[in-house]
């Protein structure tokens, strides 16, 4: 009987959905398929690749394999009753049976519901590197934020002398994948580490300021991209358009040239990821 409820949800085709609520900041791969952070292990970079059709996984790193069901309950923390209930509610699929999501509300009445409150777990970690490649410091993402009011929320971490890492920043800032693009004659810069490393699995130079769209910029970036051809491609939001002009004001005769790169088909707020996914719905 599990079974014909498992495949009733599959054929219900709620799985890509599911699988970018759980992993908002996956790399599309190709059509139907992206790369995540693993939560069998600790990650460090992408290493699970899901298809988002029927959420079947295969992590490169540690191994683990499965379904989309064995996915959810993993992120979740919930067992394997819970998330058939959930995801066929989800599915608008009536069994009869109880449903840990709470009933519409009559007309008037508070909205209330029984689903817990998701537990803030890391997703994402970025190391910085100096020209040489060698590791400076890092930053992990959080999602949620603990305050349960931001979807995200950030942590800087170093590394002292001998090689320990430690929690909190230390040292100088640096660009993102800087050992890369002081090798590049064209270099992409984009509002985030996530959209950097997609582009870089595209093969392009890509980097970012380490503080978002809120980032300063440091003379100390400066002499890094002298001389290049920088491709700034903004979220589209209005702190997208701030970031752009203040890294174009920055290089502007310094750099070789200057251009911006808006991407076509985005609504407000949205960026590289969800033009990749656009690519791939299309495709």
């Amino acid at each position: 009987m599990g079974n014909n409820r498992k495949q009733t949800i599959i054929d219900a085709g709620i799985f890509p959905a599911v699988m970018r609520e759980l992993f908002p900041n996956m790399q599309p791969t190709g059509k139907d398929q992206a790369l995540v952070s693993c939560p069998f292990h600790q990650d460090e970079s992408p290493s699970l690749s899901v298809n988002l059709s029927a959420g079947l996984f295969h992590c490169f790193a540690c191994g683990a394999k499965g379904n989309g069901f064995d996915l959810f309950m993993k992120v979740r923390g919930c067992d394997f009753k819970t998330a058939l209930h959930d995801l066929e509610s989800r599915a608008g699929i009536t069994t009869g049976r109880p449903s840990t999501t709470s009933p519409k509300p009559a007309a008037g009445s508070p909205a209330t519901t029984t689903a817990p409150p998701v537990k803030p777990r890391r997703v994402a970690t970025f190391f910085y590197t100096d020209a040489t490649g060698k590791k400076r410091y890092g930053k992990e993402r959080w999602e949620p934020a603990r305050d349960g009011k931001r979807s995200k929320e950030f942590f800087f971490f170093h590394f002292d002398k001998a090689g320990t890492r430690q929690k909190g920043f230390k040292g100088e800032h640096l660009l993102y994948r800087l050992h890369e693009i002081v090798k590049a004659d064209q270099v992409f810069v984009f509002e985030g580490e996530g959209k950097a490393n997609l582009a870089a699995s595209w093969g392009l130079a890509a980097t970012c300021l380490d503080t978002g769209a809120e980032s300063k910029w440091r003379d100390s970036y400066t002499p890094h991209l002298a001389g290049k051809d920088v491709v700034i491609v903004p979220d589209n939001d209005k702190a997208g358009e701030e970031y752009l002009q203040k890294i174009a004001r920055a290089l502007h005769g310094v750099a070789r040239s200057v251009r911006v790169l808006r991407l076509p088909g985005l609504i407000e707020k949205q960026d590289v990821i969800d033009w990749a996914r656009l690519q791939e719905g299309a495709a």
